[in-house]
């Protein structure tokens, strides 16, 4: 049963991970099966590679930042084997996760930008190379 809630956890900090990503972009960070620039966003992500994050710093509002940090704890929580992953603990002790947050009113204006600007499909189809 242990074995089983473990792989559970795992995923969902897999998915903790997506969310974070979109949370902070306002886009997904891959659309399964679908090439941005030629690539298979996916791939790149599960490879850590660095072209990952130049096609995202490409098709980014220029108000985003990836900072290292925040490429730090999203790539720990996105590892390929689940088993590397960080646990939340780890999570709870990064420094992006313990740095500058945001007051109720930013927060809200900022949420409410990102949610009408959401649609990677549509953001990123005209960015596709046949």
């Amino acid at each position: 049963a242990d074995g089983k809630a473990t792989r559970f956890k795992e995923v969902d900090i897999y998915s903790m991970g997506i969310i974070l990503f979109a949370m902070k972009s306002g886009r997904l960070p891959y659309v399964e099966n679908q090439k941005v620039k030629g690539q298979n966003l996916q791939e790149l992500m599960l490879e850590e590679s660095e072209q990952f994050w130049e096609i995202h710093n490409q098709l980014k509002d220029p108000k985003i930042e990836y900072d290292e940090d925040f490429k730090s704890l999203f790539k720990g929580m996105v590892k390929k084997d689940p088993r590397e992953r960080l646990l939340i603990d780890e999570i709870k002790d990064h420094n992006w996760y313990n740095g500058p947050v945001y007051a109720d009113n930013e927060l809200k204006i900022i949420m409410q930008y990102k949610i009408r600007s959401f649609s990677f499909e549509k953001q990123t189809s005209k960015h596709e190379s046949a």
